[in-house]
């Protein structure tokens, strides 16, 4: 608290008039002895006198390092109080406790700006003082992190499927993909990642287009490295099945009298003939699940299968399954999706995941009529 004002006012009219006191309180070093005795005003409340002694910041690559003597009077010593602020981009007022037995700390995770840093003691009636303070720059950070390694590419019509290993630097912030068009050399795509992001699919670029793509790593200070590769997009077409017939390799069941002698079987789920159908095996009696395995006796990465319903027949499927093999024994499942089974129109199955395959698997897994029945299947793959 602050002396009243009036009290020296009193004590000058006192002086004034002759009057003098001595030690009018034995516990008072300030004393009035016959003329104007300056009398220090008491610290504001809150604020502890002790300070630091022998300040010293040693700055080195993202780090402070922070050292110092503890106050001469250490009585009411409790601890010290670390603060430190950036001047531009990291401009947080950070602030750290740390216990009275420790002088020194050490800042990490600093940029390449100017920081003004304090340390205040603290008293056991938890008080600070003014603190003692410097300004200061951390070694320069100009090197930037690791590129991304492992870079694995899967390119299609308007897309690539990126893969990558992150690098393992301390100060490693964010990464960044971007498509450049070689034609134009303009940038066509950007995206900013965390640092814990290792795929991205770049999308909305054109088919049979060639791009650079970049992966880029940044540390928090800004420096940059770049993984670069070029390549060149795919088109996507629909398969011709007459320059290389398809044919059939198994299937689970098909109608062999009850369609009629040209009707019913499997292998008119390939055949391109809208007047006919695969039809599985009703007339001594078949449950769903039902499918065909089918030969395009070519590889492809396929992208698209448009399956057709038997025409104007609702009780067609209504979901199925897609799969598909290089070797006709380990298959890859390319998803599950609904169909409509009350159109006539092709219904498109997007593959997911897709890699290159030459045998096809199709599941019908439900339909309202408890059978399978399809007139017509395409598909559509990407090639150079």
């Amino acid at each position: 608290m602050y002396i009243d004002m009036k009290i020296k006012y009193i004590l000058l009219i006192v002086l004034l008039t002759g009057f003098f006191c001595t030690g009018c309180n034995d516990d008072d070093d300030d004393l009035v002895t016959g003329g104007i005795v300056e009398i220090p005003e008491k610290l504001q409340e809150g604020t502890y006198e002790a300070e630091i002694q022998n300040f010293k910041i040693t700055p080195s690559l993202n780090i402070l390092t922070l050292s110092w003597n503890a106050p001469a009077n250490t009585e009411d010593l409790d601890g010290y109080v670390v603060e430190w602020q950036g001047s531009n981009v990291d401009n947080t007022l950070y602030t750290q406790v740390i216990g009275k037995d420790k002088t020194s700390y050490t800042i990490g995770h600093v940029y390449n700006e100017l920081y003004k840093v304090t340390v205040k003691c603290i008293s056991t009636g938890l008080a600070y003082s003014t603190g003692v303070d410097e300004d200061i720059m951390p070694t320069l950070d100009n090197v930037p992190p690791g590129k991304v390694e492992d870079l694995e590419m899967s390119i299609f019509a308007v897309s690539v499927a990126l893969n990558w290993k992150n690098p393992t630097d301390g100060d490693f912030d964010k990464i960044f993909v971007k498509a450049i068009d070689k034609a134009t050399n303009q940038e066509v795509f950007s995206a900013e990642l965390q640092t814990n992001v290792t795929n991205y699919m770049l999308e909305g670029l054109e088919e049979t287009t060639e791009y650079k793509v970049l992966v880029i790593t940044q540390d928090y200070n800004g420096n940059q490295n770049s993984y670069e590769s070029e390549i060149k997009t795919l088109t996507e077409v629909q398969i011709d099945k007459l320059a290389k017939p398809w044919t059939i390799l198994d299937f689970s069941s098909e109608e062999n009298g009850g369609e009629g002698p040209d009707n019913g079987h499997a292998k008119h789920a390939i055949d391109n003939d809208n007047g006919t159908f695969w039809h599985s095996n009703w007339s001594s009696g078949s449950s769903l699940p039902q499918w065909i395995v089918f030969d395009i006796h070519q590889e492809v990465l396929p992208t698209v299968l448009i399956s057709f319903r038997r025409n104007g027949n609702g009780g067609s499927q209504s979901i199925v399954k897609v799969e598909g093999s290089l070797d006709n024994a380990t298959w890859y499942d390319f998803g599950t999706f609904n169909v409509d089974p009350n159109s006539d129109a092709g219904q498109n199955c997007v593959l997911k995941n897709p890699q290159k395959a030459r045998y096809f698997k199709y599941t019908v897994i439900s339909s309202s009529s408890g059978y399978a029945m399809i007139r017509n299947i395409e598909l559509k793959a990407l090639v150079e």
